[in-house]
């Protein structure tokens, strides 16, 4: 094995290892499977909510192909077997960006490309997670692809701008993306080359009008304008400025990553042209505005500095001659990797009991509350409880109870009253009482966190309530008798 093959089974594994180090975790996941099986089991999508004993918007989700094609797996394997996927998706991402960059480009191995890869990994890490944006990096791929190595594009490629365009859009509301891929390209194009690429207008005209091939139709704009306006407005950490008013360590790896890019390009002044016009550019542009675009940019690191020819070390003889010793260092090195990626792997424990017991089941859903939900069920047999939640917990709850639950993360559905009072009684302020008791709420489910911290003291503190749970994660209090 040469050290420049050994590099790119590195750039393939890494990515995909750290994936699999996550357990199943909860943002959108679990009400995405649940809504996709009451589509199939109703013959019609879902367009308001039952889950919730607030009252809410009607429901525009491009994700709800993805929500059909996570409920067909679910009922043909499991839970586990559906999380898959998202890691499926980040393999054929990898291959993709091999096969189309990095070996047309000859990179290979060197300390410097290492550096890179880890770099790139840690600051996309954070996509790495199971929910529907994973799985639309792979329209994603071939669209950037398309718009950053075509100078002029041809019909064969407008129509797959299209096919790509409709696919995506029915997956995951993230599509819009398109539109300001290319609308850089245009602007960029006009300004530095001073010509106007008509072929790219008529992309742009034709991916406008693939957006609207969905079964909601011209709703999906409202939907991708309001999820950005009413998130920012409630003040969701992912969809704030990624410098400010939080700054974090993600906050310091990107501005790390931005420097890096202004010394290339100084650097490489000669390639200026090359650079404005990619369509990489829009993506640094979007991590800088909103902290959830952030992977983004890490995530197409490589394809930006192969096309643009910067930093990457190219393969070269010194390079791929190894000695026999080096060589079994290398096989070792990708055998434990492959080991530790195999040893990670949700096994269905239908077959595979040994490596996961049904009594540890719980461990694989890290952070998530099965004591909490087994004493709910039986305590409240009927469901008949209404439980009042931290809306992180919302998507897990629905999946795994038939209890009415406060909210989760479709935010925008929610009434800007109800999500103002959700974060008064998460303050522990005075009048919080008098809200729960506005919603007639039985059980209260909470993470131990420092934001919770205050509200759970409250609710230890007053008589209308009865802790029946206080481990280290997470809090369940039911209302006492005498509060009826």
């Amino acid at each position: 094995m040469t050290r420049d093959k050994f590099f790119t089974y590195l750039f393939v594994l890494v990515p995909i290892m750290v994936f699999f180090s996550h357990s199943i975790i909860d943002s959108d996941f679990f009400i995405w499977v649940q809504i996709g099986i009451d589509t199939i089991f109703s013959g019609k999508l879902i367009t308001h909510d039952t889950y919730s004993y607030l009252p809410t918007k009607e429901m525009v989700y491009p994700a709800w192909g993805t929500s059909i094609l996570y409920a067909l797996l679910y009922k043909l394997t499991n839970i586990e077997a559906v999380s898959l996927i998202h890691k499926l998706a980040l393999l054929t991402f990898s291959l993709l960006v091999v096969r189309t960059y990095l070996k047309p480009h000859q990179i290979g191995y060197s300390n410097k490309n290492i550096v890179l890869l880890i770099f790139a990994t840690y600051g996309a890490s954070s996509l790495y997670c199971d929910r529907p944006a994973m799985l639309v990096i792979i329209p994603m791929f071939f669209v950037y692809k398309k718009i950053d190595l075509k100078s002029k594009l041809c019909p064969k490629d407008l129509l797959e701008l299209f096919l790509w365009t409709t696919l995506w859009i029915n997956l995951h509301g993230s599509a819009f993306i398109i539109l300001i891929l290319l609308a850089w390209k245009i602007t960029a194009t006009s300004v530095v080359l001073k010509k106007i690429e008509y072929s790219y207008i008529w992309a742009l005209i034709l991916t406008t009008c693939a957006l609207n091939i969905n079964p909601f139709f011209f709703k999906v704009w409202g939907y991708a304008l309001e999820t950005r306006s009413v998130s920012k407005q409630r003040l969701l950490s992912e969809w704030l400025p990624t410098f400010y008013p939080i700054f974090d360590e993600q906050s310091l790896v990107y501005l790390i990553l931005l420097l890096y890019l202004g010394f290339e390009i100084v650097r490489n002044k000669s390639r200026l042209i090359s650079f404005l016009t990619s369509p990489y550019i829009p993506l640094v542009i979007m991590g800088v505005m909103t902290y959830r675009h952030v992977a983004l940019a890490f995530l197409f690191l490589f394809p930006f500095l192969c096309n643009n020819q910067l930093a990457l070390t190219k393969c070269s003889e010194s390079m791929t001659k190894t000695n026999k010793l080096t060589n079994k260092i290398n096989q070792l090195v990708l055998f434990a990797l492959v080991l530790l990626t195999t040893m990670m792997l949700p096994f269905w424990k239908e077959k595979v009991s040994f490596f996961l017991p049904e009594s540890k089941r719980s461990l694989y859903y890290l952070g998530q509350p099965e004591a909490e939900i087994a004493m709910i069920k039986k305590l409240d047999p009927h469901a008949k409880a209404r439980i009042f939640n931290q809306y992180e917990l919302g998507s897990y709850l629905i999946f795994n109870l038939k209890n009415k639950i406060f909210m989760d993360t479709r935010n925008i559905i929610y009434h800007k009253q109800d999500s103002d009072n959700y974060n008064m009684i998460l303050s522990g302020k005075k009048g919080m009482e008098d809200k729960l008791n506005h919603y007639f709420v039985d059980y209260i489910l909470m993470r131990q966190e420092k934001k919770t911290a205050r509200f759970i003291q409250s609710i230890q503190r007053s008589s209308s309530w009865q802790t029946l749970s206080k481990g280290k994660r997470f809090f369940l209090a039911k209302r006492s008798d005498k509060a009826h």
